[in-house]
């Protein structure tokens, strides 16, 4: 079911990309969001934040962007460190090629809340895009690290991590 998902994100896409890695990481990344705020005990969900983060998810997978950031934008002036609102930031910053600013919204998630997996795996895809591949390495590893070292449940992301020396 993911592996539809994630492919659905990519064909309906159209993003100024230019490595097929990025478009995919973004698909995990949406599937690890969706999957993390609906497994959230509801206590811990404010309901404008969560609403304005399925909308911000429900236009980034449409292709959306600009308005899904407004969207995540408004989840964190209710929620100011809501680590899936900062996440949709970072990566519609990426989407549109703003790399170091993606890169610095998605530093300061994992300071925030250093046990937030899928933050680690977009670091080491934004590394990855940059050239870095140490860097990428290091935070691929976090992710797994931060995982509890479960094998990602998507086809295209275990490829990749292994491929990477991560797990």
């Amino acid at each position: 079911m993911h592996y539809k998902v994630i492919r659905m994100q990519i064909s309906f896409m159209k993003l100024p990309c230019s490595k097929p890695v990025v478009l995919i990481a973004m698909g995990v990344v949406v599937i690890l969001i969706l999957n993390a705020v609906s497994s959230l005990p509801a206590e811990s969900k404010l309901p404008a934040a969560s609403d304005e983060i399925e909308k911000a998810t429900q236009q980034f997978q449409s292709g959306k962007v600009g308005s899904a950031e407004k969207h995540y934008q408004k989840a964190l002036k209710v929620e100011p460190n809501n680590p899936y609102a900062m996440m949709g930031v970072g990566q519609c910053l990426s989407s549109r090629g703003k790399t170091d600013e993606a890169l610095d919204v998605m530093h300061r998630l994992t300071k925030q809340h250093p046990g937030f997996a899928p933050a680690y795996y977009t670091l080491g895809t934004l590394y990855e895009t940059k050239g870095d591949i140490d860097q990428a390495k290091h935070f691929y590893r976090q992710y797994v690290e931060k995982s509890g070292g479960k094998i990602p449940p998507v086809p295209e992301m275990r490829l990749k991590l292994r491929h990477m020396g991560a797990f």
